[in-house]
């Protein structure tokens, strides 16, 4: 049984029993495979979860990348497009990822279930922060800047925290959560007047002869 067999295995015995399984052994057993091999592939059922949360988030990057206007799109917009596709991808999981994130009793004890969604969310953002700056779109500071990503990270842990508690119809509330959110970590990475302001100081300070 392959990785992804394995991840469909693991969703539907969640859907199915209304629950996570008591262990990797009780898992192994539903699925007439043994313990080691299921170790081969994953080395836990947290690590296992940890691909599935990513999966989805990788999914809606792929999905975006091969329309062919996402090319035209500015950073924001393109973090922005993801981001909506990455929620609709949830909402075909509601159930599961109900069962497996919102079924903790708090939300940051579930770290290592995010490792993996972190990873992929910081190297796409690596990769948009990298274009943005280029373009002038992104701010470039000094030891700030590789902080960037985090802060995209930040925005996708918010919206998912909202979308999982949003009891709007068609989850309206979260298309409006979403949107500021990425707002906001994009302005924050833009420049600003205080970039501004200090850029002006920086000019006074140095041609202060002539001021």
């Amino acid at each position: 049984m392959d990785e992804n067999k394995i991840i469909g295995a693991y969703i539907s015995y969640v859907l199915d029993h209304g629950e996570k399984p008591k262990s990797v052994f009780s898992f192994a057993k539903s699925l007439k495979m043994d313990e080691a091999k299921f170790y081969d592939i994953f080395s836990s059922l947290e690590h296992l979860e940890s691909e599935i949360l990513a999966s989805f988030f990788n999914q809606a990057v792929q999905k975006m990348e091969e329309q062919k206007i996402f090319e035209e799109y500015n950073m924001r917009e393109r973090f922005l497009s993801v981001c909506y596709a990455w929620v609709e991808i949830l909402r075909n999981n509601r159930s599961y990822v109900q069962l497996t994130v919102k079924s903790s009793t708090k939300f940051m004890e579930m770290k290592g279930s995010f490792q993996n969604l972190r990873k992929s969310v910081e190297s796409f953002g690596d990769n948009l922060v990298k274009q943005g700056v280029d373009s002038h779109e992104i701010k470039d500071r000094k030891y700030l800047s590789e902080r960037y990503p985090n802060i995209l990270f930040g925005s996708i842990l918010f919206i998912l925290n909202f979308w999982l508690n949003d009891q709007s119809k068609s989850f309206e509330k979260t298309d409006e959560a979403i949107e500021k959110s990425v707002n906001l970590a994009f302005d924050l990475m833009a420049k600003s007047t205080l970039d501004n302001l200090f850029d002006f100081g920086k000019f006074i300070y140095q041609n202060s002869s002539f001021a």
